[in-house]
């Protein structure tokens, strides 16, 4: 479907492979893309990058998808508004500590957070999955 432009029935696709074990382990990542680059819907994306994360956490995984989710989610909370700064920055730790991603980039990312960040004082401790001891929350988002 998704070859075909048939976004939402795609969608649906990728929503059934996800809740049937999805066993490429593709599902999320594919749920987040689409949200983002062609259904104009960051907040779904972000929630679908951020389950994606956690279970490649939860599985030691650092692949592409890996990424992908840590880069789209510290772009999306950098956003003064969404009071997650905190987390966004311990995301592009984790990016730039990452084998394979681009530390320009990356680098760039870090220092627009701080910029905002001494601009906007921080309301809350970071909650992203990797930040600190603990399990990770069930949904940060």
């Amino acid at each position: 479907y998704e070859c075909l432009k048939m976004y939402p029935e795609a969608i649906k696709c990728y929503k059934r492979a996800h809740e049937n074990s999805d066993r490429e382990g593709i599902a999320l990542n594919k749920l987040g893309k689409l949200y983002c680059e062609v259904m104009n819907d960051p907040r779904q994306a972000a929630v679908h990058y951020e389950q994606n994360l956690m279970m490649l956490d939860a599985e030691q995984v650092e692949s592409q998808q890996t990424m992908d989710a840590l880069l789209f989610l510290a772009r999306y909370l950098k956003n003064p508004e969404l009071s997650r700064l905190d987390d966004a920055e311990v995301f592009c730790q984790r990016l730039h500590e990452s084998y394979g991603a681009d530390k320009e980039e990356v680098g760039a990312l870090m220092k627009e957070i701080r910029q905002l960040k001494q601009r906007v004082p921080s309301s809350a401790p970071p909650r992203a999955p990797g930040a600190g001891s603990g399990p990770p929350p069930t949904s940060f988002l």
